[in-house]
């Protein structure tokens, strides 16, 4: 007989952080330059187009943007300093992709550290 251990608040918040560094992850990975400038740095982000707070994306490859550390947070244009311009970016070179990601992003509530747990069993097998 199998013995389920009880499931923590801390393992919920443990599971949400693996699955979106995952994601993030195979998204560099994927990309290996900054989706905005084209830049071949050595450290590139995982950005997200809609927020973590909305837990139905967190872990969604199509939420997030592989960019480099001046077109995420430190150059006048990017998507923290100027998220006005980035979204006209985004809208101009993903048309429609910010729609598709929120519609996903909207109906969720949050997941528990079992649905934490399998969405970052499903990216670690999609390598």
């Amino acid at each position: 007989m199998k013995v389920l251990k009880p499931i923590f608040k801390k393992d919920r918040v443990k599971w949400k952080k693996k699955a979106i560094a995952e994601a993030k992850k195979q998204v560099r990975e994927k990309f290996r330059k900054c989706q905005c400038c084209g830049n071949e740095v050595r450290q590139l982000h995982g950005a997200h187009i809609i927020p973590v707070d909305f837990e139905g994306t967190a872990a969604d490859k199509d939420n997030i943007l592989c960019l480099c550390s001046r077109c995420h947070a430190h150059d006048k244009n990017s998507c923290h300093k100027n998220p006005v311009w980035f979204t006209d970016w985004l809208e101009r070179t993903f048309p429609g992709r910010k729609d598709r990601v929120w519609e996903k992003a909207k109906p969720c509530t949050n997941y528990s550290a079992v649905e934490w747990k399998e969405i970052y069993d499903k990216l670690e097998a999609e390598k």
